[in-house]
């Protein structure tokens, strides 16, 4: 055993060396993995609440969620295990709460935390302070800067205390002062925000000062707070959180094999040189090549000035690639900034162009139109010959093909019979000496009825021929039954001309000659004795017409 006059002449470090190694009786004798002192300090004053935290419950030092472990807590003063003790200490696993402090509880508290295997230690400062005379608030103080102009906020260092409380199902209270005096919530130009932060709107001179976050809560029975000063004080000089601008977070399409180039542009609102930092990523790794024979490299930073809208700075950074290559695409690249406010950061994802296709649909209009013109201009040309060769091929669509056909491949068989043998068109001596013999014979009546000659609306429309043979033609020549020629015809009198007359026809002769060179002499006769004579220019389409 170790004596208490012992204890006062050992140096501390001393003592909890030889106490790890089974010296004093309340270390036992183990070889466990020390992670030493831990860089961050505890501070307190006298009647506050302190608490102490292990880290060694962490995926870095075991798997915690698999292995089983057990903590435990030593004063190194004493080197003897801490319990709980009702209203002054609280063990809860990797947490140590000093439910009121005193002077004597300054010094250094070891966790040592064991498996079935293995064993590991960490030691964690607690510092007593005494508070300033006239002074409100911790001694200890936390630093930070207000912006002149701008509403800005003091934040509380209490959120790792928030959060370990709320994990116990503890809510705390939070009060600010500023100096001796609190603060209340909304009054003024402060308003409580986001748990542990206070926002003063349009910081002015003034707001420089100590401003002081109470945490108040039970624990364990005991109604305890601890405390937290911030000496804040406005700067005139500042920088606000950058702005990036681009790349947007989009997706951009472009070509294999071609280069690329995009920029990072940020924009920094600030009075003074603000200090940034901009880095582009690819996925999670950092590009910093700014030789241009690699593929992928960036260029040095570039940055202007600017005064308005906003005063500041901006920045831009390129990102390059000499020739795109397939790994290129589907992948997100970041242009990362870095500043003492925050970080912040865009992306764009590379993907391959689609296919062109206006120049395809482009060619395809413009063939459907050549074959639309030519169509149009060979059917104007050919239309007879198409008409006949579609009727020849879907006879099914002429449901008088049984009449009109026969009759027609008849007279058209007899007509290339007729031409064969010599026969030529315009007709010749004797012919057209029968043909104009023909026509001579048709006298017109002595005496006109006078609604004929006096009345268009009397006249009759239907002209409808009664011949049934051909009276000029060799042996007895069957004329076609009347075909309906037209309905829109003029007639032109000796007093007057009558319109939209329907005419027929009756024929012996179909020919295959071109209109420009067909005359056909279509006869008409109606009830009365009237015989007109009609001239007209037309091509014959292998149908009686």
């Amino acid at each position: 055993m170790c004596s208490t006059m012992g204890l006062s002449l050992i140096p501390r470090r001393l003592l909890f060396f030889l106490g790890t190694f089974g010296i004093c009786s309340g270390f036992v004798q183990e070889n466990c993995i020390n992670y030493e002192l831990q860089f961050e300090r505890v501070y307190s004053i006298p009647g506050d609440v302190a608490m102490l935290n292990s880290t060694l419950v962490s995926p870095d030092v075991f798997n915690f969620t698999t292995v089983p472990y057990n903590i435990t807590w030593y004063d190194s003063k004493t080197g003897h295990e801490i319990n709980n003790q009702t209203g002054r200490i609280l063990v809860q696993e990797m947490t140590l709460w000093f439910l009121q402090t005193t002077l004597d509880d300054n010094g250094e508290y070891v966790t040592i935390l064991r498996t079935p295997s293995r064993c590991f230690m960490q030691t964690t400062k607690l510092i007593v302070d005494l508070p300033v005379d006239g002074e409100c608030g911790s001694p200890r103080k936390v630093y930070q800067a207000l912006t002149k102009g701008f509403t800005d906020k003091v934040s509380c260092p209490l959120e790792d205390q928030i959060k370990k409380l709320e994990s116990y199902n503890i809510t705390p209270s939070l009060k600010w002062y500023k100096g001796c005096e609190p603060i209340e919530d909304e009054t003024d130009r402060y308003t409580y925000w986001d748990k542990t932060k206070l926002r003063i709107d349009q910081v002015h001179s003034e707001d420089n000062g100590l401003y002081t976050c109470t945490l108040t809560f039970t624990l364990g029975g005991v109604r305890g707070s601890m405390s937290e000063t911030i000496n804040a004080w406005v700067k005139a000089e500042y920088t606000l959180t950058p702005q990036v601008h681009e790349p947007a977070n989009e997706i951009i399409k472009t070509e294999i094999g071609s280069n690329f180039t995009k920029r990072c542009l940020v924009f920094v609102p600030c009075v003074g040189i603000p200090i940034v930092d901009i880095m582009w990523l690819v996925e999670d790794d950092f590009i910093f090549s700014t030789d241009p024979t690699d593929r992928i490299y960036i260029s040095e930073t570039r940055v202007w000035s600017q005064d308005e809208p906003v005063k500041g700075f901006w920045f831009e950074k390129l990102l390059m690639f000499s020739e795109l290559k397939e790994k290129d695409f589907n992948v997100s690249y970041t242009c990362r900034v870095y500043s003492n406010r925050a970080h912040h950061e865009g992306y764009f994802i590379l993907q391959p162009a689609d296919p062109d296709i206006l120049l395809p649909i482009g060619l395809t209009l413009c063939g459907v139109t050549v074959i639309f013109v030519s169509s149009v201009i060979i059917f104007y040309i050919f239309k007879a010959d198409i008409v006949l060769w579609f009727r020849r091929a879907f006879p099914v669509f002429h449901p008088n093909k049984d009449d009109t056909m026969e009759s027609c491949q008849k007279v058209v068989a007899d007509v290339e019979d007729h031409l064969h043998e010599g026969a030529q068109y315009p007709p010749e001596d004797p012919v057209l000496s029968r043909i104009v013999h023909y026509i001579s014979k048709k006298k017109m009546p002595a005496d006109l009825p006078p609604s004929v000659v006096s009345s268009k609306s009397d006249f009759p429309r239907h002209l409808i021929p009664h011949e049934t043979i051909c009276t000029e033609c060799s042996g007895q020549t069957v004329l076609s039954e009347p075909q309906f020629i037209t309905a829109t015809a003029r007639i032109m009198t000796v007093t007057d001309v009558t319109e939209s007359m329907y005419f027929f026809h009756s024929n012996y002769l179909c020919c295959r000659l071109a209109a420009k060179d067909l005359l056909l002499l279509l006869f008409a006769m109606i009830q009365t004795p009237l015989h007109l004579c009609i001239f007209v220019v037309s091509c014959c389409l292998h149908v009686p017409l």
